[in-house]
Parts: structure tokens; sequence; C-alpha cells
């Protein structure tokens, strides 16, 4: 796919689980909307609206080649020349939203993400799936990521829906205590100011 359109910048295969289950790795980018919508739970009522969730959870929507607009890094080829010329992946991420930025970059520099089913990758591990020391961690990634690529109001906007969802997902949340206490741990890299240093910053 690569070869046959130099306008694709990344091209994605289809992802099973080492169950041979469909990994939902076609993704939305964030948006308040989806935003507010998992913070209030929305996507658990409504799975298969767009509205309420960055994840394409649609079986039918992994049969045919497509045009998402970011794909999950789990499995992903991007072009040399493409990457070269945005400089990499941005390394202030430290885990999450890597994929995200970098496919949001390519999209900004003309270059097309697409996932092609024909191309199949088995996904062993999940190491870095979000538990409860690491959701600090992915809510600071979700923070920079809105910082870079939203205007101030919305990228402000975007940090109030985070800490909103920190803070019902830490009285609500099915993970028991020790998920409770990384959802209210994440309240502060959602509530940090611009330019203040992260946890990650101070340890580096």
């Amino acid at each position: 796919m690569l070869d046959g359109d130099p306008q694709v910048g990344a091209v994605a295969p289809k992802i099973l689980h080492s169950t041979l289950e469909l990994d939902w790795s076609q993704r939305r980018f964030p948006r308040l909307r989806s935003t507010y919508a998992q913070a209030l739970f929305l996507h658990r009522l409504f799975p298969r609206a767009g509205w309420t969730d960055e994840v394409v959870r649609r079986a039918e929507a992994y049969l045919a080649p497509a045009q998402p607009e970011w794909v999950s890094g789990a499995c992903i080829l991007v072009r040399r020349t493409a990457l070269e010329e945005l400089g990499g992946f941005d390394e202030g991420y430290f885990l999450y939203c890597e994929d995200t930025d970098l496919c949001r970059r390519l999209w900004d520099a003309g270059h097309a993400v697409r996932f092609e089913p024909a191309a199949v990758a088995i996904h062993e591990g999940g190491a870095s799936a979000p538990r409860p020391s690491l959701i600090p961690v992915l809510v600071a990634s979700r923070v920079r990521y809105a910082r870079r690529h939203r205007g101030r109001a919305a990228a402000l906007l975007e940090r109030l829906g985070i800490a909103l969802g920190a803070l019902t997902h830490a009285i609500v949340t099915r993970g028991g205590p020790a998920a409770r206490a990384g959802h209210a741990r994440s309240l502060r890299p959602a509530l940090r100011p611009a330019g203040a240093p992260s946890q990650m910053d101070r340890s580096a």
C-alpha cells in the first residue's frame, strides 16, 4: 500500500489478540464530546456510537481497507521519509498517545493513514495496558496531546473533561481500591498548569 500510493504515510494491519479475538485498533482523534462522554460513562451505554469513544468498535469496519484517523501503535508501518520529515516519535510521551500524536502529525503534514485487513498481526503482551499505577501516566499523555494539538481554550476544556473522568472513575470504577486510587492520583496531572514539571520530568 505504501508503494502504491505516495500520499500514504503509515499503514496498519488487522491486529488479533493471542486468543485470535479482534483488537479494536482503528481509532478516532480525541474530541471534547468523546472525552466528556467517557467521563460520564456514556461509552458504556452507547458502545457503538462514534461520538462516545475514540475506539472503532464495529467488526464490519475491520473487513475492508479503511482510512482511520489514527491506528494503534502496537503494529504500524510508517514511510521512512515521512517519519524523518516529522522528526520521529515525540519522545516527550513516556507511555500512551505517542501513536495518536504521530498520526495527527502525519495528517497535518499531508500524509494519509490507512488500515489494511489483508495483513494480520498477532499482538502478544499488553504489559502497557493502563493499570492503577499507570493511570496518571495515561492522563499526563492525554494532557500533553491536547496542549500540542488543540487551541488554548479547547485544551483547557479537554483537561477539565479528563479531570472530570478521573474524578468519576475514582468514585465509581469497577477496579477496586487500587484503581480508585490510581484515578484519584491522575487528577494532579490533569489539572497541572501548563509549563509545570510533571513527575516524569522530575525523574528524567
